[in-house]
């Protein structure tokens, strides 16, 4: 965390409050654009937000959530959001029909644990989602029920 000076944290609590472009953040910092653009420099190398000519936007990653509920620039519902979101977005591109019936995150013993219903997805698909939770999500205990709509 030693990247995050109080300039960067500043940027990051106006991207999340919607500016999103980096002549506003310019005014609202009082600061030089080029001043801006190394800080989302700084924050687009560890992953946090990525920004092209005029728009910048933070990455809506679990981890980057929760950095941001870790300094109070977040709030903690808007974790669970990051993971449900996260999650459907995979399996939409496993299958279209399926849908997520219910997601719950459980904390048990400073670890993450997911329990996962879905709804229209065959079971063979069942390996494949958990180790695409455990690996980009870093979650270590993964239920997965799968509901059938016949």
């Amino acid at each position: 965390m030693e990247y995050l000076s109080r300039r960067r944290i500043k940027i990051l609590e106006l991207i999340w409050s919607g500016v999103n472009n980096i002549d506003e953040l310019t005014c609202k910092m009082l600061s030089r654009k080029n001043v801006i653009i190394k800080a989302l420099r700084a924050l687009e190398l560890h992953g946090i937000v990525k920004y092209g000519s005029k728009n910048v936007h933070i990455i809506k990653t679990p981890k980057n959530v929760a950095l941001l509920i870790a300094l109070n620039i977040a709030k903690p519902v808007d974790i669970v959001r990051a993971y449900r979101v996260h999650v459907e977005d995979y399996i939409k591109k496993l299958d279209s029909n399926a849908e997520v019936e219910s997601l719950n995150v459980m904390l048990e013993n400073n670890k993450v644990a997911l329990e996962l219903k879905v709804k229209g997805l065959s079971e063979r698909y069942k390996d494949k989602i958990r180790d695409y939770i455990v690996s980009s999500l870093g979650v270590e205990n993964v239920k997965i029920t799968f509901i059938n709509t016949s």
